[in-house]
């Protein structure tokens, strides 16, 4: 059995679940799963905090409300994984570089009793051969799971037709030089801890980004997709033509219309980095921030090679 812990809304959850489906594969294809939602509990599933990997063809799967090391763990992975948190919590505390630091020197042994937990620099985790494997982590890397990317590309496709008030738009996407513009507000703007890390792709940012764009593809079409519409279309004036999404558009329909665009420019945002890995247009353009964080936090694994990076 293979066991994940899914935390956060959609991006995350694919990038959780993207690992996962790639040990499955690694492991034989014969591992059922178990995903453990209790990191939901008490928050609100009208804002994304719910189990969002339903609503597309991903392999089946149980559903447990428990924290999974504790409910399906053997004694050696319960009472190891016990240690790695007292150590992370007495040794590191709130530090994310201590923490990054305690962390790597437990991932190796962890990993030979089928604990797999994720640190936000790379490691090269081995295949557990034990039973059960429990994962835990953000895998927010690439190369965690390029080697099953045409998986990914069916498994993340929506169980639901695309609705019928979006068939032009789907058309527009389709057959025009289509570019997704991704705007993330919400929770980066409003929380006071989330603004300070978090709030680097400013207007300055968009307006660069879209005019790179135009110098790249020949009648570029925008499609503007965001948490806060509203705020695109009183403050980004793009000088060309322009689309927006509804609003009112369920999650799946957005990373249908989304990922369906040849060209990204993206927010840092797990959710808006993943709808631009699944577009498949062969000359895809990616615009991204330079950075994933403000202030001197580590580099991010999500800025790739390819990407167009912007100084923010």
């Amino acid at each position: 059995m293979i066991y994940l812990e899914i935390k956060g809304r959609l991006g995350n959850q694919f990038f959780r679940y993207a690992f996962a489906r790639w040990l499955q594969i690694k492991r034989g294809n014969k591992d059922k799963f178990v995903f453990g939602f209790s990191n939901m509990k008490g928050k609100d599933a009208k804002d994304g905090w719910e189990d969002q990997l339903k609503y597309f063809n991903v392999q089946p799967y149980e559903s447990s409300n428990n924290r999974l090391v504790y409910k399906f763990g053997n004694f050696i992975q319960k009472l190891l994984d016990s240690c790695f948190f007292v150590d992370l919590r007495v040794f590191a505390r709130n530090d994310r570089y201590l923490r990054m630091t305690h962390a790597r020197k437990w991932l190796g042994l962890l990993d030979r009793v089928g604990l797999i937990h994720n640190v936000e620099e790379h490691f090269d985790y081995k295949v557990p051969t034990t039973k059960n494997v429990i994962i835990d982590g953000g895998f927010q890397q690439s190369t965690y799971f390029n080697e099953i990317r045409p998986v990914l590309l069916k498994e993340f496709t929506p169980k639901y037709p695309l609705r019928n008030e979006n068939k032009d738009l789907y058309d527009i996407i389709n057959n025009t030089n289509s570019v997704c513009i991704s705007i993330r507000r919400g929770d980066y703007v409003t929380v006071p801890a989330f603004n300070k890390v978090y709030n680097i792709c400013t207007k300055e940012y968009f307006d660069k980004a879209v005019e790179i764009i135009k110098q790249k593809v020949e009648d570029p079409t925008f499609i503007m997709f965001s948490d806060d519409i509203d705020w695109c279309k009183k403050n980004l004036d793009l000088g060309c033509k322009t689309y927006y999404e509804s609003g009112t558009d369920s999650i799946w329909e957005k990373v249908r219309l989304m990922s369906a665009c040849k060209h990204f420019i993206i927010s840092n945002s797990s959710f808006s980095w993943m709808v631009q890995y699944l577009g498949q247009f062969p000359n895809k353009i990616v615009v991204s921030p330079n950075r994933w964080y403000n202030g001197e936090m580590f580099p991010s694994y999500l800025i790739e090679d390819s990407f167009i990076k912007i100084n923010v």
